[in-house]
């Protein structure tokens, strides 16, 4: 990719909850755009991460989880921060992170994340080899840099822009733009995948399946933009041995499109539980949920208690606190909870005897030996569980959610209690059915649900059916009048 002084670039900097872009979240953004040399624009917000922000962050940042209350989740933001980065290099210090953060962002919602990006501590190892020392506080102490509020977003991200600038009065434009195109991530193509395979597909809402010799299904995606998605698949530095051996291995590309992501997300999992793709290898996997249910001690404390189970009946989703895929990840997030909420762990199951130790170090109020009133103790643990509870269904009974495209085609699925009912495909005029109705509780459809109907403005259609009417669909093999 040619690089000069007309090059739009974006400065990215994040803070997070942890250091796995699979398992924890962003919490703060930081952009400084510049085109033509000149800063045009600057971007920073606060991000919800619905899970508590660990005290060690905190210590490190100063955010706290009380600050991101109220702040707006990544869903809300998305568009806005992709329309920052549209045309531009993204620019991040250890830039793999940030963008292996970003792009995890985005696959969670069903977008691509794809931009050209180069790491402004790989451009200080280049321009100055025999230098010790690349890290941010390293480059601002050697430059004479205005830190501003260190491991804050924003001023991080100007950090970069100032360490960019520096560069252009220690070295000729030629030799920066040189070093920064060396650097540069470029697309390679695998030897078995065409420029016209990527071509051919449409840049809409999706599902993408690659395929292998002999036709083995190898991975399914979903995208926004399905086209741009796949192309992001060859465009990723530092893949690991798998992903790499997946792109060799791939012969075809296939596609189904939906009128929405709802539709894509609710095919994409199906695909994947159903027809195993060899990638896929974590989300194929069929485990038993660990479940934290509440109940309530004789002494009034609301205590938990982790268990497997493989369906989720309606009394055991009243009950359930959170869930989780393994026990240890929930050991893990209740300790957690314990620390920052002041919690007991004897109480949250993950000691076995009282006195808890952490009463011993003045870390619980002693709820474990009575020392603690229920009501202030139980007040604690259900600002604690608030944010990771089952949320309550938001209608009176079953709804109908539609997603159509102009000419009328797309899907409609009916959903009660979270559980999919009857998922339903139209093309050409005729009904036909999208997928197997789940009819039990499962935990992915949940996930996709929720966050569809209870987003601030769904773009799917919602209508809310009777009993009856639902019973009609279900019962006729014609579809009846209520969906037309």
């Amino acid at each position: 990719m040619k690089i000069n002084h007309a090059t739009p670039l974006c400065f990215v900097d994040l803070e997070t909850t942890g250091t796995s872009p699979r398992h924890h979240r962003v919490i703060e953004i930081g952009i400084v755009r510049v085109e033509w040399g000149v800063v045009v624009q600057e971007y920073r917000t606060f991000l919800n991460p619905e899970e508590p922000v660990p005290s060690f962050i905190t210590s490190l940042t100063g955010i706290s989880s009380a600050m991101l209350v109220n702040a707006p989740q990544f869903a809300d933001v998305a568009h806005e921060v992709a329309g920052l980065l549209e045309g531009a290099v993204f620019v991040a210090h250890n830039a793999q992170f940030d963008y292996n953060f970003l792009s995890m962002e985005y696959k969670r919602l069903g977008m691509s994340f794809s931009y050209p990006y180069f790491c402004t501590a790989k451009l200080s190892r280049k321009l100055y080899p025999k230098v010790r020392g690349h890290s941010a506080d390293a480059l601002i102490a050697r430059f004479g840099l205005d830190a501003g509020a260190r491991h804050r977003a924003l001023d991080d991200a100007r950090v970069l822009h100032q360490f960019l600038a520096a560069l252009h009065v220690a070295h000729s434009p030629e030799t920066v733009y040189a070093a920064i195109e060396a650097l540069v991530r470029v697309r390679r193509l695998p030897v078995h995948v065409t420029e016209d395979m990527l071509t051919c597909l449409p840049e809409n809402v999706g599902v993408y399946r690659f395929y292998g010799k002999d036709n083995e299904l190898l991975y399914v995606g979903k995208s926004r933009r399905i086209r741009t998605r796949v192309r992001s698949h060859f465009a990723k530095d530092g893949l690991s041995g798998r992903g790499q051996d997946m792109l060799s291995e791939i012969r075809r590309i296939d596609h189904t499109q939906t009128a929405g992501e709802l539709g894509a997300l609710i095919l994409e999992t199906h695909l994947i539980k159903t027809l195993g793709p060899v990638y896929n290898i974590r989300e194929r996997e069929k485990r038993a949920l660990c479940v934290a249910r509440e109940y309530t001690s004789d002494d009034g404390y609301q205590c938990v208690a982790l268990e497997y189970v493989d369906t989720i009946d309606q009394t055991l989703q009243l009950s359930t606190v959170s869930l989780f895929c393994t026990k240890e990840q929930a050991k893990d997030t209740l300790n957690l909870l314990a620390r920052e909420f002041e919690l007991c762990p004897y109480l949250l199951a993950l000691e076995h005897g009282a006195p808890c130790f952490a009463h011993q170090l003045e870390r619980c109020r002693g709820a474990c030996v009575g020392s603690e009133k229920p009501r202030h103790y139980n007040k604690r643990f259900r600002e604690a569980f608030d944010t990771r509870r089952l949320k309550t269904w938001p209608y009176q009974g079953p709804v109908l959610i539609e997603e159509r495209l102009p000419d009328g085609n797309g899907e409609v699925f009916l959903v009660d209690n979270w559980r999919l009912l009857a998922a339903l495909h139209m093309e050409d005029g005729e009904w036909c059915e999208f997928i197997p109705a789940t009819l039990c509780f499962d935990y992915d459809v949940y996930k996709i649900l929720a966050r569809e109907l209870t987003r601030r403005r769904t773009r799917a259609v919602v209508r809310e059916v009777t009993t009856r009417e639902a019973d009609a669909l279900l019962g006729s093999a014609v579809v009846p009048s209520v969906i037309l």
